[in-house]
C-alpha cells in the first residue's frame, strides 16, 4: 500500500545520496534496466539495481557494477533492518506490517548506500502510481510498454494501465516513452504527467541497423551525432524498442549532467538479464523466456519465427495464477506441436486446467508429474531439437534451477540436474509468518523445499538424534494421529483431555491457519517467537552439516518442523506428546519417534503419487505409522476395507481398534457453533457432554481422541479414576478451540468458514449447514488449484441460494473456472456472480446478505477460508503465509 509504504519511509528516513532511475512497464522493464546498468558502469561509474522477481535466487535482485550483492551483504541488511521493522510496527499497529516488496525495497537503499554507489536504478513491481517505488525521488523515470496485465489492479483498459503506470514519476519529474506507444495512450500518459507537473519525453529512432539471431543481436546507433556499433547479449525484434529506450535515457541522463560520454553505449555488450530468450545451446537446445503476457508471448513467437533454425520445437509450458491463461493458450500451439505441462513451480495453474483449454488442438499433450523429471525426459527425447521453456517466471527460475550453465569446453553438452534447493536464501526467509511473529530470515523454515530428496526415514535419525537418545525419549510414549480427515481435531481432542488430568502435553499438528507456531503447542500454548528462533538456529546448523556431507540428500520442510517440534517438546519436557503426521504413515517424520498408541482416522484417496492409488494402499501406509506390537483406534471406515486393513494389521502385529466395536452414541443435537452428545466408549457412559466444534464427523472424532486417550492413560497413568478421566473428558470437549471447523467469525450478517477441502470434507460441510443454518444461504467458494474443483465446487452450488465464485492468493484456482462449475451445477434461478480477488468477494457478500438477510457460508479451500478471514478483519489476504 502507498500509504504505508510512505509511513515506512518517514519512520526509517533512509539516506538516498544517490540519484535514482525508476523504470516502469509491462514488459521489457528488466531488460532496459540491465543495459542502462551496464552503460553506466561502462561510463565508470558504480551503478545499483533492484529488480524483481529473481529466478534462481534472491540475490539477484541487488545488483552493484554488474553483481548480485553477496548473502552474506544480503543478510548483514536484513539483521540491520530488523530491529527499525519491528519498531515500526510496534509504533503503527499490525495492520502496518510491510509487505515483502516494500521490504525488499528498504535493503536495497541500504545496500546501494552501503556500496557507495553513484546511481541506482529501481524496476517498479505492479503498475506505477501505487507501486511503492512511485514515493522513491527520482531524476528519470523510463515506461517501456503498456499492455493488458495484472488488470485486476491496474484497470481493464489500456487506457486506465497507461495512466497508472505514468504514475510512477514524482512530482516535476520526468517520464520517457518510446515513440511506438500509441498516440491515444501518449494522451492519457501526457495528460498524468500534467497532473504531477512532470515532464514527457517521447524518445525517437536511433536504429540505423538491427540484426538478431538466437545468441544475441547487433545494432548501429546513432546517437547525438556519432555513429556508435553495439553488440547485445539480448535477442528478439523487441529489443530494438528497449535499444532506443536506452539511447534516450542515456541523452537525457547526460543533459542533466550524470553521464560523461555516449559511447558508453557499447556497454550494453555486458548486460547480464537471463530468462529473456536466453538461448542454451547443447543436445538438446533450450530457449528459456519469461513472456507471461500475450504481447510478450506474440513477441517471442515471432522472433522464434525469425531466427530458430530448427526442424522441430518442443514447448514446456506452464501458467501462473491469475494471467489470462486461455488467451495464452491459443498462443501455445503457434511454437510447437509438442507440449509439456507443468505445475509444479509457485502459483501454477494445475495441468489438467490447462490442458482443457488446448483440446481442440491437434496436439500432443504430456503432463509433467515433475519438472525435473521432465528435464531428464526431454534429455533424452529432444535430441536434435529446440526446448522452449516460456509462461511463468516462476517456471524458469524452477527450470534454471535445474539446468547448470553450459560450456563449450569438457561438457559434452550435457544438461547436469542440480537440486531445486541451490539458494540458500528465498523470497520466503524475508516474509513474516504472520503478522504477530518476527520476520524470519535464514532461521525461516518455511525457506526449504516441501519435500526432501525422496522418502526415507534416515534424515531424521540424523537431525533428531540428541532428542531420540534422550532419557525423556525412552519415557514417553508419542500418540499419533493419521488420516484423510479430522486427524487435527482428534489430536486437538487427546491433548485436551490429557491436560485436563494434569498431565503436561505437547501437540504437534499441520497446517497452520493464521500463525506458523500454532504447528507446536505445549499444555496449550504455542511455541514463543524465542524458543522457535533459537530451535531454528539449532536445526539449521544441523542441516548444513548433514547437507555438506550428502549434497544431493536434502532436507525438507516437513522434516525441518518436525524436528523442532521434538526438540521444543524435549526441552519443555513434555509428560506426553501427540503427533498428527504429515502425508500417510509409513515415510511420515513423525514416525521416527514411535508409540505404542495410535489413530486412523478416515481414509480416500489423496497423495496418490505417494501414497498408492487405491483406498486400500493408502490405507496400509498410514498404519504403518505403528511399530509392531502398538494398537490403532481406526474411524469409521467400509466394511470391505476394513477387513483389509485387518488383515495387514495381523500381518504386522497391530492390533485395531475400530470405533464402530468399541464405541457407541446414543444421542447428538448439533447447534451452529456446539453439539450436545450422550455417548459410551467400552462401557463407560457420557451424557449430555457439549462439544465446541460440531457436525457428524466430529462425533466419530470426539469416540476416536476418548478411546485413543483411554488406552493411553489405563497404560501410562493407571492411578487415574475412571471418575476423573471421565470429569477430564467433559472438560476438555467443552472447552475445546479448534478454528477454521465451520466456525462462525463474523456476527452480522452472519458468517461461517469451514477449512474442508476434500470431497468428504465438503459433503460434512454441507449436511451441518442444511441442519444448523436456517434461511438462505450466500456461498463464497473458491478451490485451491491442485484439488478436484468440480467434486468441491458441484455439491457446494446445489445447496447454495446465492454464489460468489472467488480466488484464494494463495493455490487459488482462477474464480472463472470456478464460476463455470458452479453457474452449471446450481439452481437456474439463483445469482451466481464471479468476483476474481477475495477481498471483493468478501465485501461484496458482506453488503448482499445484510441486504437480503442471508448466512454467508466461506467454504471449498482452506486457503480461502484463512483469507476470508483477513479480509472480515480488515487484514491483507495477501499478507497470509503459509506453507
Amino acid at each position: 500500500m502507498r500509504h504505508r509504504f510512505s509511513k515506512l519511509l518517514a519512520h526509517f528516513h533512509p539516506s538516498i545520496a544517490f540519484p535514482i532511475i525508476k523504470i516502469v512497464g509491462t514488459n521489457g522493464k528488466g531488460s532496459v534496466a540491465a543495459m542502462l546498468a551496464a552503460c553506466l558502469k561502462a561510463d565508470g561509474q558504480k551503478a545499483g539495481m533492484f529488480t524483481s522477481p529473481h529466478l534462481v535466487a534472491i540475490t539477484e535482485r541487488f545488483r552493484v557494477d554488474n553483481e548480485d550483492i553477496s548473502e552474506a551483504k544480503l543478510e548483514t541488511a536484513a539483521d540491520k533492518l530488523e530491529p527499525e521493522l519491528h519498531d515500526f510496527v510496534a509504533q503503527n499497529g499490525q495492520e502496518m506490517l510491510p509487505s515483502f516488496f516494500e521490504i525488499m525495497i528498504l535493503i536495497a537503499l541500504q545496500v546501494f548506500q552501503q556500496a557507495k554507489v553513484d546511481i541506482a536504478i529501481f524496476e517498479a513491481g505492479v503498475g506505477g502510481a501505487n507501486d511503492a517505488t512511485s514515493l522513491l525521488p527520482e531524476v528519470l523515470a523510463v515506461l517501456t510498454t503498456v499492455g493488458m496485465d495484472h488488470q485486476e489492479q491496474l484497470g481493464e483498459s489500456l487506457e486506465a494501465i497507461a495512466k497508472d503506470k505514468a504514475g510512477i514519476i514524482s512530482e516535476k519529474g520526468e517520464l520517457l516513452i518510446n515513440e511506438h506507444i500509441s498516440p491515444t495512450l501518449q494522451t492519457v500518459i501526457a495528460k498524468q504527467v500534467q497532473e504531477n507537473n512532470g515532464a514527457l519525453i517521447i524518445g525517437q529512432n536511433f536504429l540505423q541497423a538491427y540484426q538478431f539471431d538466437l545468441t544475441g543481436s547487433t545494432a548501429v546507433c546513432e546517437v547525438d551525432g556519432q555513429q556508435i556499433p553495439i553488440q547485445c547479449p539480448l535477442s528478439g525484434r523487441f529489443q530494438q524498442q528497449n535499444i532506443n529506450l536506452i539511447c534516450a535515457a542515456l541523452l537525457q541522463l547526460r543533459k542533466a549532467g550524470y553521464l560523461t560520454d555516449i559511447q558508453c553505449l557499447t556497454g550494453i555488450q555486458h548486460t547480464r538479464w537471463e530468462g529473456r530468450f536466453e538461448y542454451l545451446a547443447g543436445n538438446p537446445a533450450y530457449l528459456l523466456d519469461a513472456a507471461h503476457n500475450v504481447p510478450a508471448l506474440k513477441a517471442l513467437i515471432s522472433a522464434l519465427d525469425e531466427v530458430s533454425t530448427y526442424d522441430t520445437r518442443l514447448l514446456v509450458l506452464g501458467i501462473s495464477e491469475q494471467k489470462d491463461f486461455p488467451a495464452l493458450l491459443e498462443l501455445a500451439p503457434q511454437i510447437a506441436s509438442t507440449i509439456y505441462l507443468v505445475d509444479d513451480f509457485h502459483k501454477a495453474i494445475p495441468t489438467p486446467q490447462l490442458a482443457k483449454y488446448l483440446d481442440h488442438h491437434q496436439l500432443t499433450i504430456h503432463h509433467a508429474q515433475a519438472l525435473s523429471s521432465t528435464l531428464q525426459q526431454l534429455q533424452e527425447e529432444a535430441k536434435d531439437k529446440l526446448v522452449v521453456v516460456t509462461g511463468s517466471l516462476y517456471l524458469l527460475g524452477e527450470v534454471k534451477g535445474g539446468l547448470s550453465v553450459r560450456s563449450s569446453e569438457g561438457l559434452n553438452d550435457q544438461i547436469y540436474l542440480l537440486p531445486s534447493n541451490t539458494q540458500t536464501i528465498r523470497q520466503s526467509d524475508f516474509l513474516p509468518l504472520h503478522s504477530d511473529v518476527q520476520t524470519f530470515r535464514r532461521s525461516d523454515l518455511s525457506s526449504l523445499p516441501k519435500f526432501g530428496a525422496g522418502t526415507g526415514l534416515h534424515r531424521m535419525v540424523v537431525l533428531c538424534e540428541e532428542v531420540l537418545s534422550s532419557d525423556w525419549a525412552a519415557q514417553v510414549d508419542p500418540i499419533h494421529v493419521v488420516g484423510t480427515n479430522g486427524k487435527g481435531s482428534v489430536s486437538v481432542m487427546v491433548s485436551g483431555i490429557l491436560r485436563e488430568l494434569g498431565l503436561s502435553c505437547g501437540l504437534y499438528t499441520s497446517p497452520h491457519l493464521f500463525d506458523f507456531r500454532e504447528r507446536m503447542v505445549v499444555n496449550g500454548e504455542m511455541i514463543s517467537k524465542e524458543a522457535l528462533y533459537d530451535h531454528s538456529a539449532s536445526f539449521l546448523a544441523k542441516k548444513a552439516a548433514y547437507e555438506d556431507q550428502n549434497p544431493k540428500d536434502t532436507i525438507g520442510a516437513f522434516e525441518a518442523f518436525t524436528a523442532v517440534a521434538l526438540q521444543h517438546f524435549f526441552t519443555q519436557k513434555a509428560d506426553a506428546i501427540v503427533l498428527e503426521a504429515g502425508i500417510g504413515g509409513r515415510y511420515d517424520p513423525t514416525r521416527i519417534f514411535p508409540g505404542s498408541f495410535n489413530a486412523l482416522t478416515t481414509v480416500e484417496l489423496e497423495h496418490t503419487q505417494l501414497l498408492g492409488n487405491t483406498l486400500e494402499e493408502i490405507a496400509f501406509d498410514k498404519i504403518d505409522i505403528a511399530p509392531s506390537g502398538a494398537m490403532v483406534v481406526v474411524g469409521r471406515l467400509p466394511v470391505d476395507l476394513l477387513q483389509k486393513l485387518s488383515r495387514y494389521a495381523l500381518s504386522k502385529s497391530i492390533t485395531l481398534l475400530p470405533i464402530d466395536q468399541y464405541c457407541g452414541v446414543r444421542q447428538v443435537a448439533f447447534e451452529a457453533s456446539d453439539m450436545t452428545v450422550s455417548f459410551e466408549v467400552e462401557g463407560m457412559r457420557w451424557d449430555q457432554v457439549k462439544c465446541a466444534i460440531t457436525g457428524q464427523h466430529q462425533v466419530d472424532n470426539l469416540l476416536i481422541a476418548s478411546l485413543l486417550a483411554k488406552k493411553w492413560i489405563e497404560k501410562h497413568s493407571p492411578a487415574i479414576s475412571p471418575i476423573t478421566f471421565q470429569q477430564a473428558v467433559t472438560t476438555a470437549l467443552g472447552k475445546l478451540y479448534w478454528p477454521g471447523r465451520f466456525e462462525q467469525v463474523y456476527e452480522q450478517p452472519p458468517v461461517y468458514v469451514d477449512v474442508g477441502h476434500t470431497p468428504a470434507a465438503i459433503q460434512h460441510i454441507i449436511a451441518l449447514a442444511k441442519t444448523v443454518i436456517e434461511g438462505p444461504i450466500l456461498l463464497i467458494t473458491g478451490v485451491s488449484k491442485d484439488k478436484e474443483v468440480g467434486k468441491i465446487v458441484q455439491p457446494l452450488a446445489k445447496m447454495a441460494d446465492v454464489i460468489i465464485c472467488t480466488s484464494a492468493y494463495h493455490k487459488g484456482a482462477p474464480s472463472s473456472q470456478v464460476y463455470e462449475i458452479a453457474r452449471e451445477a446450481a439452481k437456474p434461478e439463483i445469482d451466481v456472480m464471479n468476483c476474481p480477488t477475495i477481498e471483493d468477494a468478501v465485501a461484496k457478500g458482506l453488503v448482499y446478505a445484510k441486504a437480503h438477510r442471508m448466512t454467508i457460508l466461506v467454504a471449498g479451500g482452506l486457503f480461502l477460508a484463512v483469507e476470508a478471514v483477513y479480509c472480515l478483519r480488515g487484514d491483507d489476504p495477501r499478507e497470509a503465509a503459509f506453507f
